[in-house]
Formats: structure tokens, C-alpha cells, sequence
């Protein structure tokens, strides 16, 4: 271990105050003690007059003012000499992180590079080995079946390479279509949460609701997870629950079974099913056949929106809430919730 690491470095730069004085005092006692002996060996008399005495105190002052400039150059210079020491240990530093960096990035390249031209060499290899493989068998199948023609040997033999690259062609295309997929999903999830976000605020900014929960819940769950937002009113509760664009009717209905089973145990008073569809009609006829069949009770409190993309404000403005009955404006009292693009 090095202990030059933990040992305080001193200020050579620092002078103590003290000594400045003490180096000022003792200047102005030697000028004033070399005039007075040179008087007294010379053997003349001394006169003070006002323009010596003046001179003698400017002189004085030169010579302190002189010595305070050159103590503080040789500070300056020694803070100058610390500043150069210091820079050029850190920049022997940086030099020093680059070229591991430096070193490390070309190792991990290096590697990659290596794992590339394995995996290169392993597929031509495997191609390699497939075709010389299939020629091997077909000139084995020649030899036994008798002779044959070098053009009859050949077109075998281009035939079979033939389907060797196409079943190469088709897996490149499975991969291909995976990707697309993917992609695809991945769209139409970025749709699905701007719909879902749209819907909520469009909620949230009814004078008559207030939030209590605007997320995402689970159709497998219960209680307040079953929903995706709850909402309150003066005398009822609300659970929203949205689906993604493509859901099957099966799904929407067993929400509508989980939420009945809500409504029932008081989690609920409401229930607002939504589907985001880009379809004109909308119509969900196995959504409307499932309501029609509840009680009375039970399917006015529960009502299912199928909503074209960026048409939820108006769709969400036509819905009535009560503690009892949520219903779209202008509905009969006795008319059933369905689903409405």
C-alpha cells in the first residue's frame, strides 16, 4: 500500500502574514541604522529637514513596496507551479481512462467480430455439408440404378439444391412475417393506450364524476382491480373498463359476469364496458343478447360503448349517470344498453 496517498500535502504557496511584517520592519530598521552609522563614521552632524525626512520616508516605502511585490511573485509563481503540476496529472489521468476504454472497446469488438464469423462459418458449413451431401446420395442412387446421363445427374442434382434454398427462403420468410407482426402489435398497443388515456380524461373532465382511479386493471381479478377506473358521483360509483380493438365478445362478457358479481357486493353501483373498434356499425350482437338477458335491475346499471378512434368525447358527453341507471341521452326508460359506433 502507498502512504504518500494519505499524507497532507503542504501549501508551499502559503507565507504567514507575520512574517511580511517582520521582513518590513527589519528593511526600514537597516535603512535607518545604515544612514545613522554612516553619519556617525563619516563624523558629520546629521540634519533632518523636512524635504530628507520626506525623501527618507518615500525611499522607506519603495523598498517595503518593492519587497511585497517580490514576495508576491514568488507566491504567484509557486500557485502557478502547483496549477501546471496538477493539470498535468490529470490530464495523464484522462490519457490514461481513454487508453483502457480504448482497450476494452476493441476487446469487445474483437469478440463480436470473432462470434460473427463463427456463426458465418457454421452456417456456409452447414449448407456445405447439406448439398455435398444430397450430391453424394444422388450419385450413389445413379451408380445403383444403372448408368445415366451426365444432363439427367445435373438436373437432379439442381433440382435438390433448388429445394434446399427455397425451405432456406421459407424460414427467412417465417422470420420476416414474425417481425411484421411484432411491429404490428406493437402499433396497435400505442393506439390502444392513446384511446384508453383519451377515454379516462374524457371522464375525468365531467363536472358530475370524480377520479378515484384511472389506469389499467384485470379481467381475471376482482373487486376494484377488476376495473380500469373508478369514478364517483353524488350517490353512485363508477367501474370503466376499456378493450382493445379485436376483443372477442366472450371476453366483454365474461367482464360483464365479474362486474354484475361487483355490482351485487356494493364495489360498484355503475359499469361502463368501452371497445374501441374501427368498424361502422360497431354492433356487438353476443354483448347485446348477454344484457337482454339480465333482470332489469342488473342491466340498467351496466352499459357497453363500441367507439371509432378519436370519437370519445362525444360518445362519453351522451351518457347519463344515476344511482340506479347509466344510459345514453335519449334512450327510453325501458330500453336496453347495445353497443353503438
Amino acid at each position: 500500500m502507498d502512504n504518500s496517498q494519505h499524507e497532507p500535502k503542504k501549501n508551499a504557496a502559503s507565507i504567514p502574514v507575520w512574517v511580511v511584517i517582520i521582513v518590513i520592519i527589519a528593511l526600514a530598521v537597516g535603512i535607518i541604522a545604515g544612514t545613522v552609522g554612516m553619519s556617525i563614521f563619516a563624523k558629520q552632524q546629521m540634519l533632518f529637514t523636512t524635504s530628507s525626512i520626506i525623501s527618507f520616508v518615500f525611499t522607506v516605502a519603495l523598498g517595503a513596496a518593492a519587497v511585497i511585490l517580490a514576495i508576491i511573485t514568488i507566491v504567484l509563481s509557486r500557485h502557478a507551479e502547483d496549477a501546471l503540476v496538477r493539470r498535468s496529472d490529470e490530464g495523464i489521468k484522462l490519457q490514461q481512462d481513454v487508453f483502457v476504454r480504448t482497450n476494452e472497446v476493441l476487446s469487445t469488438i474483437k469478440a463480436s467480430t470473432g462470434v460473427t464469423e463463427k456463426r458465418i462459418e457454421d452456417i456456409i458449413s452447414g449448407r456445405v455439408g447439406d448439398i455435398s451431401h444430397q450430391i453424394a446420395e444422388i450419385a450413389t442412387e445413379s451408380k445403383r440404378g444403372g448408368p445415366r446421363s451426365f444432363a439427367e445427374i445435373e438436373e437432379q442434382i439442381r433440382e435438390s439444391i433448388m429445394q434446399t434454398l427455397k425451405a432456406e427462403e421459407r424460414v427467412t420468410d417465417r422470420q420476416s412475417e414474425y417481425e411484421r407482426l411484432q411491429k404490428s402489435r406493437r402499433v396497435r398497443e400505442k393506439q390502444y393506450q392513446e384511446q384508453h388515456k383519451q377515454l379516462m380524461n374524457c371522464l375525468c373532465n365531467r363536472d358530475d364524476l370524480k377520479v378515484e382511479k384511472s389506469a389499467h386493471g384485470n379481467y381475471d381479478t376482482s373487486g376494484e382491480n377488476l376495473f380500469d377506473g373508478l369514478f364517483h358521483g353524488s350517490d353512485f360509483r363508477l367501474g370503466v373498463s376499456t378493450f382493445r380493438e379485436g376483443s372477442d365478445a366472450s371476453t366483454i362478457c365474461a367482464f360483464l359476469s365479474r362486474a354484475s358479481v361487483e355490482i351485487s357486493r356494493g364495489t360498484v353501483n355503475l359499469v361502463l364496458g368501452v371497445l374501441f373498434t374501427s368498424d361502422e356499425e360497431g354492433q356487438i350482437p353476443e354483448v347485446e343478447q348477454y344484457l337482454e338477458n339480465l333482470k332489469d335491475d342488473m342491466r340498467n346499471r351496466m352499459l357497453v360503448l363500441a367507439i371509432k378512434p378519436n370519437n370519445s368525447e362525444p360518445q362519453i358527453a351522451r351518457v347519463e349517470f344515476s344511482n340506479h341507471r347509466i344510459q345514453r341521452t335519449g334512450e327510453a326508460p325501458g330500453a336496453s344498453p347495445s353497443a353503438d359506433s
